[in-house]
């Protein structure tokens, strides 16, 4: 034979024996696709969420919508609660209903408060000190 056609030839075969090895891969997902919808998982969740599910710790997709502050919004919040704080230490609860604001729906202000951030290519240095711990022993001043 010439040189060209055993080329091919290997060629050839080496493509049908991809061919037959995607064909098994794709019967063996296939028969995972339909074990999991026997048990009832939908392709929608994660398998982390699936596992919670069947393993009964835990319900999947019960959190909440997450807040998104405008950013007016967080600028009226950043001044409410720079206001609200003093020289004393104060607990970021304490900060929030001082200020009177949810302390859920201000924790981006809150952020900036004790991280500094960047407006217009400045940086603004963090107005808030934190005494380091975390939790309910946490609690804040003015720097």
């Amino acid at each position: 034979m010439p040189r060209y056609t055993t080329t091919v030839a290997k060629r050839l075969r080496t493509m049908m024996a991809e061919l037959h090895e995607l064909r098994r891969i794709r019967g063996e997902y296939e028969r995972l696709v339909s074990t999991l919808q026997e048990l009832g998982i939908s392709g929608g969740q994660n398998l982390r969420q699936s596992a919670r599910i069947a393993s009964g710790n835990g319900r999947a997709g019960t959190t909440g919508k997450r807040y998104r502050s405008s950013p007016a919004e967080m600028e009226s919040q950043y001044k409410a609660l720079a206001s609200a704080c003093g020289g004393a230490w104060m607990s970021r609860e304490a900060i929030c209903q001082k200020a009177g604001l949810d302390p859920k729906r201000c924790a981006a202000a809150f952020k900036r408060l004790t991280e500094g951030f960047e407006s217009d290519g400045k940086k603004v240095k963090a107005l808030f000190e934190s005494n380091g711990k975390r939790g309910l022993g946490g609690a804040y001043r003015k720097a």
